[in-house]
Order: C-alpha cells, then structure tokens, then sequence
C-alpha cells in the first residue's frame, strides 16, 4: 500500500493569497477611475500569460477634492468579456489608516462591478482627495479568447479620462493539470473574513483504478474545520471530475477528517472551509491531505 500527500501553505499577510480582493486608497488628486490593467498572480507578469494562469486584476481611481462625491452615485466598472466570473461578491474599499470609504459589488449577471462610497468616504472627499485601486482575482474565459496571439483587452472605461484604454497581451496555449497527477490541493483566503479560509482537493486526475481508496485530511494547530463548510463543487480545470458523496465523510475531529471512497476510477473534488483559531498569530497555515489505496 502506497500513500500519496499535498501539503499547502498559505501564507498570512496584507492582501495574500488567489481569490483574494486586495484594496487600498490614498490621496492623489486626479480624476476618478484612471486606468486598468492586468497580471499574473504567480510573477506579476503582464502581457505574457498561459490559458490557465490565476490572474489579478486592478482599476486604480482618483477623486480629486471636493468633487461632490455622494452615497447614491456610484462608481460603475465593467469586466471584460475575456475575464470568468463564477460569483457574485461584495468587498470594502479602504484607506490606508484602515477606514472604509466604499462597499463594492462585483454582480456575475451584469458583469459590473459598482462602488458606493459610505458617508464617511463622501464627508472625507469634501476635505481631500481619494486615491487608490481595487483588484479582485480572475481566470480567462477560454472561449472568449485566443490562444497564441495577440489580443486586446477593452477595458471600457471612459475614453474622455482615459482615451484608447486598452492592453494588448499574448495567451499561450499553456497547459491543463498534469495528466498524470493523483492529488493536489489548492488554498484562499475569504474575500470578506480574514479568518475564513477555503480549500479544494482533487482526487485521481489520472483517473487510475484505486481499490479502497480513502482521503484524510489533517490540519496545523492554527485553524478548526468549518462543520457546514463541506461541498463539492468543479470547473473546466477539473477535466469532468465528479462531486463527492459527502455521507461517506467522517469528521473525526475539528481538525481531521477522512472519506472512505472505496474503488473508484474517476476524478473528485472536494471543497471545505476552516477557519483560523482565536487570537491565532501564526505567519502561516497549512494542512496536509493524503491519498491511500490498496493498489496505488
């Protein structure tokens, strides 16, 4: 019997992690959203990218003083067609002293993504200038695109403030997971809870025959299980990967838990969520998943 393991490690800091939205203001004047751009989350590179690359990325704005600022006039942005948007997610814009200056909306439905300055942002305009940006995560939409070529995002901003706003980048045609890959884990930050984290295992990409495959899961000593936070859930990444039954999960404890597949010879995934301990301090967290069959 041969045990196959993922180990991750997410490391704790100001705007770490995929999935997480990343904001911060200053005070620049100019003139509300300037400008917009893209980049790799993994090098920051951005103009050369492959078809499965996490992605960043950033609209920066500057409300100059006194521009008028109001609650019930919102800043409107649309993503591009070339960008997925699985969910819909609302996050906080703040300043750097930690004050919140607006609340955002990213709707998957409209594409836009709209933000409302609170009263305190709006009542601070009248004094000073607002600068910053706001940037949420992405993947390409691979329909959208083309691989291997040059292609123009339209960041459709307002051309009288940025006139031509457009990037030019070249997609390559990358790569899906490694077809010989058996386990993986991937790990994020909440967009809203900095103690909330979420997970996603894959199980058998490879799609080998597994005979009494079984799946335990153990945590460091800095989070706890979310006990309703178990799912399952795919993308295009994933290859038709089927979801797991959950009845066959056991959570033996708040920090281990395991799934008795049986045989199985197909792809799964499974999604939970934990959530950092109290008065945790640690730089870092992690959590070590392992694969065992009686004939891998």
């Amino acid at each position: 019997m041969l045990v196959f393991f993922a180990s991750f490690l997410l490391m704790l800091g100001i705007g770490v992690g995929p999935a997480m939205t990343k904001v911060s203001a200053g005070d620049v004047s100019s003139a509300y959203i300037t400008s917009a751009s893209v980049y790799k989350t993994s090098n920051h590179q951005t103009d050369n990218f492959d078809s499965y690359d996490d992605l960043m990325v950033r609209w920066n704005f500057d409300i100059p003083k006194g521009a008028g600022i109001a609650t019930d006039q919102p800043i409107t942005v649309v993503v591009p067609d070339v960008f997925q948007i699985p969910n819909s997610l609302d996050f906080q814009i703040h300043e750097r002293n930690g004050g919140v200056i607006a609340n955002a909306h990213r709707d998957k439905n409209t594409r836009e993504i709209t933000v409302h300055f609170t009263s305190d942002g709006a009542a601070a305009n009248v004094s000073r200038a607002l600068s910053g940006y706001f940037e949420i995560n992405f993947n390409w939409d691979l329909s959208k695109v083309s691989l291997n070529t040059k292609k123009t995002i339209n960041w459709q901003l307002d051309h009288s403030v940025v006139p031509g706003a457009s990037t030019d980048i070249h997609i390559n045609q990358g790569s899906a997971p490694d077809k010989t890959e058996v386990l993986s884990k991937f790990g994020w930050f909440d967009l809203k809870d900095p103690t909330l984290l979420h997970w996603k295992v894959r199980i058998n990409y490879r799609k080998q025959n597994i005979q009494n495959a079984v799946v335990v899961d153990q945590l460091d000593g800095h989070s706890t299980f979310v006990p309703n936070g178990f799912g399952s859930t795919v993308d295009s990444s994933d290859d038709g990967a089927l979801l797991v039954d959950l009845s066959r999960l056991t959570l033996a404890s708040d920090s281990k838990f395991h799934i008795d597949f049986g045989d199985i010879n197909q792809t799964y995934v499974l999604t939970y969520e934990t959530r950092l301990k109290s008065g945790a301090q640690a730089s870092s967290h992690g959590n070590t998943v392992n694969l065992i069959g009686d004939n891998l």
